[in-house]
């Protein structure tokens, strides 16, 4: 590969890998099927999902080096109901039902390829989006304070389930800015990408909207239908 920096997300090079094709090839062939056709053919066990980056979860088992290229991030304000899931707080009658909203912090992140110890392996770099809380965030703000903003950094997580994670800081240029060809490339994949942060944290969910789901989940649970009963199937017998 020599200097170049692979930017194709880990999850489709890992299928081009396995299907012996270049990224270039595999992103052409289902890019231009989907946009064409609204479909594609592609083999059993390849998966497209509707965003063109995953979320990053941390794992104790494996230290990862990363950075982020973009000095901006998406704050939102959200609330979480099993019927609207995630959406953007509008004031009023969400906070009333569900209480304050929690607050979570947005970023583009890309993540080098390395073993456990977050030892680089090679220049292949994988694009994710990086949700983070108050705690982590502000461990991130603290890192960020007393090193350079342009360093790489190695997250170590302390707990999986809640993402609990600890930024250090790697001295020197991050490795993604070394070369200036492969700069340039990073930073524009990632101003295209950092746009579906918003959509991936949360939806924009109307006050008719939630009052009309709230009023529906209200008559569904007093109905049975919330038990998972069928009441039409138990007909009177004479």
């Amino acid at each position: 590969m020599g200097n170049e920096i692979d930017i194709t997300p880990g999850s489709v090079r890992n299928e081009i890998k396995e299907m012996g094709k270049t990224n270039m090839e595999l992103m052409e062939e289902v890019s231009k099927s989907l946009l064409e056709v609204g479909f594609a053919v592609v083999d059993l066990g390849v998966a497209v999902s509707k965003y063109p980056l995953e979320r990053y979860k941390a794992q104790k088992a494996k230290k990862d080096r990363i950075a982020y290229p973009l000095q901006k991030v998406v704050v939102a304000k959200l609330h979480y109901t099993q019927e609207n899931g995630y959406f953007f707080c509008f004031g009023g009658e969400c906070c009333e039902d569900l209480g304050l909203p929690s607050v979570r912090y947005g970023l583009l992140m890309i993540r080098y390829t390395t073993n456990a110890k977050a030892e680089v392996l090679n220049k292949d770099i994988e694009f994710f989006a990086h949700i983070l809380g108050y705690d982590s965030y502000q461990n991130l703000q603290d890192v960020k304070q007393f090193a350079n903003i342009n360093d790489d950094l190695i997250i170590t997580c302390t707990e999986e389930q809640w993402q609990k994670i600890v930024f250090t800081s790697v001295p020197g240029k991050s490795l993604w800015r070394e070369d200036e060809v492969s700069k340039k490339m990073v930073e524009e994949q990632a101003e295209k990408l950092f746009q579906f942060l918003p959509v991936m944290m949360g939806t924009k969910l109307k006050r008719e909207d939630y009052l009309k789901n709230k009023v529906s989940d209200v008559v569904e649970s007093v109905s049975g239908v919330k038990s998972g009963v069928d009441f039409s199937l138990f007909k009177k017998t004479t």
